[in-house]
């Protein structure tokens, strides 16, 4: 028997909502990277369902198109990664990267994306999300 039955949705609002706990309460950059970028991609996903687009893409899109105004050929996945450079650096070890410098712009950059693609979907924000935009913010 199940402990829980969530929907994706609410996965992803209680990574999002312990990975600001972690940040305000704790300080705690790398769990918030790691629990944030988690809830970004599946709000991303459920975001991509119902045809709608995510922060993270849009940004990317933005700067490729306005890297083709000044003439260059930068490509969205290009961006992405660059974006979740140190997010993807936390979660493998593919790249021998042994020491990543953690800054807690990183963190809020993802939280607030986050974010944004929750309140895209659900319309409001939990009260964790409320305490971290108004620190943030």
């Amino acid at each position: 028997m199940p402990t829980e039955v969530l929907t994706k949705l609410e996965i992803a609002e209680r990574q999002l909502n312990r990975a600001i706990s972690l940040l305000i309460e704790d300080s705690d950059c790398v769990c918030a990277i790691t629990l944030a970028g988690a809830a970004e991609e599946v709000l991303a996903g459920l975001l991509k369902a119902i045809g709608k687009i995510d922060v993270l893409s849009e940004i990317s899109q933005a700067s490729v198109d306005m890297g083709k105004i000044v003439g260059h050929t930068w490509t969205l996945g290009t961006f992405k990664s660059n974006f979740n450079f140190v997010k993807n650096e936390l979660k493998h070890h593919d790249r021998g990267i042994e020491e990543i410098p953690i800054f807690e712009e990183v963190s809020t950059e993802i939280i607030s994306r986050a974010i944004e693609n929750f309140r895209r979907i659900s319309g409001n924000y939990s009260h964790q999300m409320h305490a971290f935009m108004s620190k943030y913010s």
